[in-house]
């Protein structure tokens, strides 16, 4: 019998396929694993942020507006920070009120699933 997480593996590769094409398919699967499974973010097709200079709260509240659509308090953003979720090239900022200079190529990390690359 299958692992349930094989199973949803090929479930949703069957999905985009079914909907798209199989190569498609093929690149969803690669980018899920080398995002979830392998925590290769440098290889992952990541959303863009644009890079600037502010506060580490400023950018991770922008973050998520601009690269998910997603909205977040400036209260929820300071929490992330000080538990040590965000990350910036896999050093984790912790300190909200720290100005940050984002520069085009690095990666940052918001949470365990939204990560954008800069530039």
């Amino acid at each position: 019998s299958e692992h349930p997480l094989e199973a949803k593996k090929h479930l949703a590769s069957a999905v985009v396929e079914t909907y798209h094409s199989r190569a498609a398919a093929e690149k969803t699967v690669e980018d899920w694993n080398a995002r979830f499974s392998e925590k290769r973010l440098s290889d992952a097709e990541l959303p863009g942020f644009p890079a600037q200079t502010a506060d580490v709260v400023t950018i991770v509240v922008d973050a998520y507006a601009k690269g998910f659509a997603l909205k977040k308090s400036r209260a929820d953003a300071r929490r992330l920070i000080e538990q040590g979720s965000v990350q910036l090239n896999g050093e984790k900022l912790r300190n909200p009120t720290a100005v940050v200079a984002l520069e085009s190529g690095q990666i940052l990390r918001l949470d365990k699933t939204h990560a954008l690359r800069i530039g």
